[in-house]
């Protein structure tokens, strides 16, 4: 990428441009079309001293979903002190949950009714699962939501506060 916004790259369009982030400026490295298959602890200390990796190539499809994993070098180690799992996310799976009950709606998220239970009973969703990708606060607010509709099931009642779901009621006027 270069350094400054090309022509056919004017405002308002996001500039593209190389920037070089702060953890580069403190001695990261970049490292591109690699997955983790293994966090290892070489040491036998109990904490991961390295990870294994894999450099791979990704085949998409039509809309840009990877389909397949071309792994074109296995056996990599990376010495490492620390590992912070930061993920990106494209939408939950159903077919690994064995339930044909599961569905995945147009937006790529698990089908739930309006007490965040999907079609097979007693199983809930909440944040990017039922959401999408979103924010963490709505996460956790859905996740609060959802602990409440699954005390309602099992108990009939709940006294769990609703957080998302809370009808609100407005604010009296000012000087009131």
């Amino acid at each position: 990428m270069p350094e400054t916004r090309r022509p056919d790259n004017p405002w308002p369009q996001s500039p593209q441009v190389h920037q070089q982030t702060y953890a580069l400026q403190e001695g990261g490295e970049e490292a591109f079309s690699l997955n983790v298959s293994a966090f290892l602890d070489q040491d036998q200390d109990g904490r991961v001293d390295a990870l294994e990796l894999e450099r791979v190539e990704w085949e998409r499809d039509d809309q840009g979903r990877r389909t397949d994993k071309i792994v074109l070098e296995a056996g990599i180690v990376m010495p490492t002190e620390r590992v912070l799992i930061a993920i990106g996310f494209e939408g939950p799976q159903a077919a690994p949950l064995n339930d044909e009950r599961l569905t995945l709606t147009r937006r790529h998220t698990l089908q739930t009714d309006e007490r965040k239970m999907t079609p097979v009973p007693g199983v809930f969703v909440a944040g990017d699962a039922s959401r999408g990708q979103s924010l963490v606060v709505w996460a956790i607010g859905e996740g609060r939501d959802a602990a409440r509709q699954i005390d309602l099931w099992l108990m009939g009642t709940s006294r769990l506060p609703a957080s998302l779901q809370t009808p609100y009621p407005p604010l009296p006027p000012r000087g009131l």
